[in-house]
């Protein structure tokens, strides 16, 4: 049988090497123009206690907290997906909107995290957009 292997469609960057050479983070905004690979997402590393770090908006059910190093915040429970609001070039601090990942304590629907270092943002490739995922990858077992 004929094996016939295909890449990825799309811009492909492995995220390894855009925590590397990606110093400064673009924002959402400035992604509309310059967009990172397609196979690639931001995660944040953020330890979210409900009871200690919350402080809540009056308007649209918006929390805002500061980013807090924990004993724990680079655990993997605490690696979730976030997209990049705005940068602080002055301090080099981002503010980015923390979402959810399957099992992890959930964060509010419009969860914001200011004063997040960059070493606490980092790369992650999208499901299913690695080699391994594409359906005539060789595989040995």
């Amino acid at each position: 049988k004929k094996h016939t292997w295909k890449p990825f469609v799309g811009r492909n960057t492995p995220a390894l090497v855009m925590d590397e050479v990606a110093q400064k983070l673009r924002t959402s905004k400035e992604q509309k123009d310059y967009p990172y690979a397609d196979n690639l997402q931001t995660f944040c590393f953020h330890d979210f206690l409900p009871k200690f770090n919350q402080v809540n908006t009056p308007t649209g059910g918006i929390t805002t907290v500061p980013w807090n190093w924990t004993r724990n915040v680079f655990d993997w429970e605490n690696f979730r997906p976030c997209t990049i609001l705005h940068r602080d070039d002055a301090t080099g601090f981002y503010t980015a909107q923390i979402r959810n990942r399957q099992g992890t304590i959930h964060v509010p629907k419009r969860h914001i995290v200011s004063k997040i270092p960059r070493p606490a943002i980092r790369f992650a490739e999208k499901p299913l957009t690695t080699d391994q995922h594409l359906p005539n990858a060789f595989r040995h077992w």
